[in-house]
């Protein structure tokens, strides 16, 4: 009995071991995740710290739309007042004049670069 017993005890110690062992690995990457997943959240590139970056974005962002809104409705306009059915003479007269080029005849036309140096 008492070697049967000794030979339990042996066999008890080495399970103790071997879950201390399989507990403290299940640990340390349990711990390991968490340190890794708490990084990425604080530092990576969608982190709670570049956030304030992302604010900033859609900030810039939405003052580009409204210009480009802006810009849009003005094209929208002109080009409603070249349409047949409200066409504007003076419209029709400014672009007459800046593409294909005509004058009347008691005008002098002068030509310059906004670029060049006077």
């Amino acid at each position: 009995m008492l070697k049967k017993d000794k030979k339990i005890k042996k066999v008890n110690k080495k399970k103790k071991k071997l879950k201390i062992k399989t507990s403290s690995i299940f640990t340390g990457i349990f711990i390991a995740l968490i340190a890794y997943f708490s990084f990425y959240f604080l530092f990576g590139t969608y982190g709670f710290l570049n956030f304030s970056s992302f604010e900033q974005q859609a900030q810039i962002k939405k003052e580009n739309l409204d210009t480009l809104t802006n810009e849009n409705l003005a094209k929208e306009h002109r080009i409603k007042l070249l349409k047949s059915e409200t066409l504007d003479k003076d419209m029709l007269d400014e672009q007459v004049r800046e593409n294909l080029g005509y004058i009347d005849k008691d005008e002098i036309v002068i030509y310059y670069s906004p670029n060049e140096e006077k």
